[in-house]
């Protein structure tokens, strides 16, 4: 168990993060004025983070468990509902973190979650363990991770127009479409 002390600092500086992110954007900010507004010193910080990114992963230690995923009848299942609603039930820091003043660190992190879970899933279901198969394979995971991705940043910035079950839906067709549409095997190498 981490030490209240320890929680308290953490969640300042994690709220003076955010509440800058929302300000600023996340590439203008600097440590100087995430301590200035956390009223903690240099030292303070350095204590628990090494920088910024490691501050807003670090802070925010479940978002690995958002994307939660399962295989069904050999097929890949991510709970994209779950983790679109959870999106929009934290509208104001999902704007934060996914709007135009987000920064990518984020973004990337979820992408690289989604194309990992593709990248292992497809490489078991369809064997693939030539080496260009499995560039190819993770280039494909990587495209479409980078769209669903994109899908939701995009839903972020309009203000949530769509039901999370929409667009847990048409992510899920994008994964769909992975296999079907572009299957690594029928890839010419």
């Amino acid at each position: 168990m981490i030490d209240r002390r320890v929680q308290k600092t953490r969640k300042i500086l994690s709220q003076a993060l955010v509440s800058l992110i929302l300000e600023k954007g996340y590439d203008a900010i600097t440590i100087q004025d995430i301590i200035d507004r956390a009223n903690v010193g240099r030292s303070t910080f350095y204590a628990h983070f090494e920088n910024k990114d490691q501050l807003l992963l670090v802070g925010n230690e479940n978002f690995r468990h958002i994307l939660k995923s399962k295989v069904e009848d050999g097929e890949l299942a991510i709970d994209f509902e779950f983790f679109f609603q959870h999106v929009a039930e934290n509208y104001d820091l999902a704007l934060a973190f996914f709007g135009k003043k987000g920064g990518h660190v984020l973004i990337d992190f979820f992408r690289d979650i989604i194309a990992d879970l593709l990248m292992k899933h497809y490489k078991t279901k369809q064997q693939v363990s030539e080496k260009m198969q499995l560039k190819m394979l993770g280039y494909q995971a990587d495209a479409v991770a980078t769209s669903i991705i994109r899908l939701l940043t995009l839903w972020v910035e309009d203000r949530l127009p769509f039901s999370a079950k929409a667009m847990a839906d048409v992510s899920n067709k994008m994964i769909k479409q992975l296999e079907e549409e572009s299957p690594i095997f029928k890839v010419a190498l």
